[in-house]
């Protein structure tokens, strides 16, 4: 579960009096304590594992000092006394179906609640009513304990759970910490429901969209739930809250909980129809969700009839898709990203995602809610203009409309620096301001910039949000090792460098690659976790938040992307993946933060010879190609000697005017000149012919070239003398 971004601020406030003196501070401001209702406890230290026979029944757990959190199937929390903050603060909280283990010493508390179905009215209400106000807790949040005894660990209850005469008169009452700057969003003053079964009720994501859109979303799935249950349950779980959105997440019961028939999808899409009609009566806007995968295990026998359980699940998905079309036009299809990976790997059980899985799910479910927000949720904030793209080192120049009763527009400016949700973010401007423009300093790493802007009236508040592309390359860098990116989710047929992603949903076979899977980082960069070589046969599925980065071993570049290895990072300028693939023009990838793969200067190691400005000089007669290029450091691979006319030498004599060049890509990107004393004529040796070629140069009779006239100038004069010509004669 993400901690709030606020939580150090709200722990250092909750440290000093005023804070609970209600003192008006300027930083105490920001931050609002609510006690939001109360959590009963029908259990205490009845130790609840993950193979447990009677999964809770919907009842709530306080462990205490000694004991172990723990758990699969529940909601699960850990709080630490504070003396300061009046209560238990809120450490860690962990939802249902993600693993998570904590032993609990002195001073700290765990909780368990459970979301299992409660048939036969057992503590239904009782449970119903615990969870609408757990799932709104968050960490940094206060608990206070009543009629918890935790020395004796006793609690006190009466009556037979299960029966409408059972209560508790133990419990903790909530306070949740908030801060009140935290950017408001299109779906922030709405209220959502999400309806389903026990993968719609677990794995927290509901909880992760509150916080990534500061909103509350109610959920009131059931584990066990098939749509027909949903809507016998509908009156009384979703239409009290009057939501103005319904999240509709139903397939996996029934799919495999009924006698298979082909005529439970015709049921199952006049239900999910039925739900939709019962959601617009109450005005409210649907998004429909496919659903997990689940594991080929589960009997696969019956469904041998109807093609085989991954087919049959598939039509349920596809019901699901068809049905959305035909009405809200809102569906969240996590289902494409199952149908790309091997579901066991993302299983906590037959049925259930694991950790990974969820966050699979949320990599989907967070972009969609994004970039569809004011489709979904409406936007009556101000109309916002800002450019799509901006280079690094460019100010962004912000405007809007004005909103009629508008006081003055609060503004924040969110940078990521990757893709968004899965890589860092912070806020990098904000204020307030009675303008309807603002100039956002210009940046120097990142990759978007998310700007707000909320219009404060007296009736209230409303935001609206743009994407500013940022780190967008006018031009191609000259100063470090890169591959300019030119093609993204094509097809390899058309493309000699590319990037696929997840949603290309095909395997990537194409032999004479050099081809490599990146996992993202926080910091926007990406790390290589597989490689595989440009002529080796491969066959190459990418999922989640990976990508694919492949290059044509004929292209220009590929030697760059030969050298590449598992565990280098690679940065990927001007590929923007949360922003429907955008591929800028001058996209290029580089490797381990621009350090060259190859190197870029000749330095000598022999020291019978030296560097002279951009000469080579103390070279012997009769030297070869080979004796040249092994008197440097560098790698003989990138280091050719060429002569005058630009044929490569290699095992022939070298001779003045020859020249020593550092070579990457077939690209000479140094060259350094040969000078051998004494010979003027390129033949590596000191003769009478070199003699008659400085007397030429001194009489004027013919002119040479900076090179011979260093060979010849033994005086250092920069000339050819007859003082050079006598010397060379003595060398005969």
């Amino acid at each position: 579960m993400k901690r709030l971004t606020a939580i150090l601020l709200v722990m250092a406030m909750m440290l000093t009096p005023a804070f609970f003196e209600g003192a008006s501070t300027k930083a105490s401001a920001a931050i609002v304590k609510t006690e939001i209702g109360n959590v009963y406890f029908s259990r205490i230290n009845n130790l609840w594992t993950d193979s447990s026979s009677s999964p809770a029944n919907n009842q709530c757990n306080i462990i205490t000092p000694g004991y172990t959190l723990d758990g699969l199937y529940y909601d699960r929390l850990y709080a630490v006394y504070d003396s300061s903050a009046g209560g238990y603060v809120v450490q860690k909280k962990v939802a249902t179906h993600r693993s998570y283990s904590q032993y609990i010493g002195t001073g700290a508390i765990g909780i368990a609640i459970s979301n299992q179905t409660a048939d036969s009215n057992k503590g239904s209400d009782f449970a119903r009513k615990n969870y609408a106000v757990f799932q709104q807790i968050r960490v940094g949040d206060v608990l206070t304990l009543h009629n918890v005894d935790l020395t004796n660990k006793t609690i006190s209850t009466s009556g037979t759970w299960g029966s409408s005469s059972y209560t508790s008169n133990s419990y903790i009452s909530v306070t949740t910490v908030r801060d009140t700057t935290t950017p408001k969003t299109a779906y922030s003053d709405k209220t959502i429901v999400a309806l389903g079964d026990s993968v719609t009720a677990g794995g927290g994501w509901t909880e992760d969209i509150s916080i990534e859109f500061n909103c509350n979303v109610i959920n009131v799935a059931t584990p066990g739930d098939r749509t027909n249950e949903g809507l016998n349950r509908f009156d009384t779980l979703v239409a009290p809250h009057n939501p103005d959105i319904v999240i509709i997440k139903y397939a996996l019961n029934d799919c495999i909980q009924y006698t298979v028939t082909a005529s439970n999808l015709t049921t199952f899409k006049n239900n999910l129809m039925t739900l939709y009609n019962k959601c617009t009566a109450l005005g409210a806007t649907v998004v429909f969700m496919t659903t997990n995968d689940c594991s080929p295990g589960l009997d696969g026998s019956r469904y041998s009839a109807v093609g085989g359980l991954d087919y049959w699940l598939s039509c349920y998905q596809q019901t699901i898709r068809d049905v959305a079309a035909a009405t809200s036009g809102f569906c969240i299809d996590v289902y494409a990203e199952w149908a790309k990976i091997t579901a066991n790997n993302y299983l906590m059980d037959s049925v259930h995602p694991n950790a990974s899985g969820y966050n699979m799910d949320l990599g989907v479910i967070l972009p969609y809610l994004r970039n569809n927000m004011e489709a979904i949720a409406g936007s009556t904030g101000p109309s916002i203009t800002v450019p799509s793209s901006v280079d690094y080192g460019s100010s962004v120049n912000v405007k809007w409309d004005a909103v009629e009763g508008a006081t003055s527009y609060k503004y924040s400016v969110t940078r990521h620096m990757g893709e968004k949700d899965i890589t860092n973010k912070s806020v990098v401007y904000s204020g307030t301001t009675s303008s309807t423009s603002i100039s956002v300093p210009a940046q120097t790493e990142g990759k978007y910039l998310d700007v707000t802007v909320t219009a404060v009236t007296a009736d209230g508040e409303a935001s609206s949000t743009q994407t500013v592309m940022i780190g967008y390359p006018a031009a191609y860098p000259d100063d470090i090792e890169y591959i300019p990116l030119a093609e993204i989710n094509g097809s390899v047929l058309n493309s000699t460098s590319m990037i696929w992603t997840a949603s290309k949903g095909s395997t990537f076979s194409a032999v004479y690659w050099a081809a490599m899977v990146c996992t993202p980082n926080k910091d926007g960069t990406y790390t290589v976790s597989e490689k595989y070589e440009n002529g080796a046969s491969k066959s190459v599925t990418v999922s989640g938040n990976n990508i694919l980065y492949a290059v044509h071993g004929s292209y220009t570049n590929a030697s760059y992307a030969n050298k590449v290895k598992v565990g280098d990072t690679i940065e990927f300028c001007g590929l923007y993946l949360t922003s429907n693939n955008t591929l800028s023009a001058k996209a290029y990838v580089k490797f381990n933060g621009g350090i060259p793969l190859h190197p870029d200067d000749l330095t000598v190691k022999d020291t019978s010879v030296a560097l002279e400005d951009d000469y080579l000089v103390g070279v012997g007669n009769g030297v070869s190609g080979s004796d040249i290029i092994s008197k440097f450091n560098e790698d003989s691979q990138y280091i050719k000697v060429y002569n005058p006319s630009g044929a490569e030498v290699t095992n022939g004599v070298v001779g003045t005017g020859y020249t020593v060049n550092l070579v990457v890509d077939n690209t000479a990107i140094k060259t350094i000149t040969i000078i051998i004393s004494g010979d003027l004529n390129s033949d590596g040796a000191t003769t009478t012919s070199d003699v008659l070629v400085a007397s030429g140069s001194i009489d004027g009779s013919s002119r040479l070239s900076d090179a011979y006239i260093k060979a010849g100038d033994y005086d250092k004069d920069g000339i050819l003398t007859t003082t050079d010509y006598m010397t060379l004669c003595g060398k005969l």
